[in-house]
């Protein structure tokens, strides 16, 4: 391992579980010892004791002997990691809050913090790294590192902001059950005290918007689909704009009652985004996805443009990706017949190729986004 210079035999404890290894002989003060031999450890792995000549493993030493030394991981080290907590903020107030044990969704920006506190009666210097992924000596995505100085048998908190955007997901396309946060505690360039934790990510939340004279059901099977064991993942889960659970009804038309006025794309879109803003607050998730059927995607496309917040923690828009099925975003010709009439309005009007191209287009443009918006249609 790194900073073994001693040229002698030394006691190693290496954990199965984390990866780590960590030196036993070695000084609180980080100085290295020499010739050690046999060794013991406690069951859980909390105790190791050994045999050396050297000197230098504790103050006093000066019997001109061998002896036998004992070292206790949560007591005999000068600074070592307490806890470590994770939080996320609130929707609904900005506020950090514990993250839950079911975890925290996906784009989520998690605050990591852990606390340090010293055995020793001086204060002490270390370096901190909190990292998502693997840990040891190799160091995964570095979240936050920092020197931080410990108060003498003091107490000392390191934290730093992880955005969870895209760790739902593997690169391959499978669902990533669980994050692996690690924090390393660094004393003269060795290791000296390590902890992971699992944080468990969901997927974003998927909100369905049906289209012209759509119901909610129509995305039933959809939702099998996205939590389906065999298809999709069961922390997947899509919501029906209109399917009661949240405020928001859309109103496209009804081939069975044609003559009443339907909504305008626009006033579906404030319908939209009435449910989304609910959805968020109820499962405090920052970002959600979008399916858009039909008319669902000119409704949605009009929600991003106009009516969706901007400015939210960690970046990125509020709408992740937006896949649109069918959607007529050159208009439609099959509405024309029906566009000087009298049913269905203004829902068959603004499906018009004449509206769409010359009037929706301009104002709610197909291009470019930030980050990750990502718009598909098929």
């Amino acid at each position: 391992m790194s900073n073994d210079t001693n040229n002698n035999f030394d006691i190693f404890v290496h954990d199965r579980t984390t990866g780590r290894t960590v030196r036993a002989s070695v000084a609180a003060n980080g100085a290295q010892a020499y010739s050690n031999y046999d060794s013991w450890i406690s069951s859980d792995g909390r105790v190791v004791v050994f045999g050396s000549p050297s000197t230098a493993l504790v103050s006093g030493d000066t019997n001109g002997v061998p002896d036998i030394f004992v070292r206790d991981w949560q007591s005999a080290l000068p600074v070592r990691i307490e806890t470590l907590n994770f939080a996320h903020q609130s929707v609904a107030n900005y506020q950090w809050t514990p993250v839950p044990a079911a975890g925290t969704y996906d784009g989520n920006v998690v605050r990591v913090a852990a606390s340090l506190v010293s055995s020793t009666t001086m204060p002490i210097t270390t370096t901190v790294r909190l990292s998502e992924g693997a840990c040891g000596d190799a160091i995964g995505a570095l979240i936050h590192e920092e020197v931080v100085t410990v108060p003498a048998l003091g107490s000392a908190t390191v934290s730093g902001d992880w955005d969870t955007f895209g760790n739902a997901w593997n690169g391959d396309g499978t669902r990533r059950l669980y994050s692996r946060i690690c924090t390393s505690v660094e004393l003269h360039g060795a290791v000296v005290d390590q902890e992971i934790q699992l944080l468990k990510v969901l997927p974003r939340p998927v909100v369905l918007i049906h289209g012209f004279t759509g119901v909610p059901g129509t995305w039933d099977a959809f939702k099998t689909y996205l939590s389906g064991a065999s298809t999709g993942d069961p922390d997947w889960q899509g919501y029906a704009v209109g399917d009661g659970q949240y405020p928001g009804m859309l109103n496209t038309g009804s081939f069975l009652n044609p003559a009443p006025l339907t909504n305008t794309i626009a006033q579906n879109a404030l319908e939209v985004a009435n449910y989304i803003e609910a959805l968020r607050i109820d499962k405090n998730a920052w970002h959600v996805d979008l399916v858009g059927h039909s008319m669902g995607g000119l409704i949605a496309r009009r929600y991003i443009h106009h009516d969706m917040p901007t400015n939210l923690p960690g970046g990125g828009p509020l709408v992740s990706h937006l896949v649109m099925l069918g959607t007529p975003n050159a208009g439609t010709c099959y509405a024309l017949p029906f566009a000087n009439g009298v049913l269905l309005q203004p829902a068959v009007s603004e499906l018009t190729p004449t509206y769409v191209g010359l009037i929706f287009n301009p104002l709610n443009a197909i291009g470019t986004m930030s980050r990750s918006m990502c718009w598909r249609a098929i």
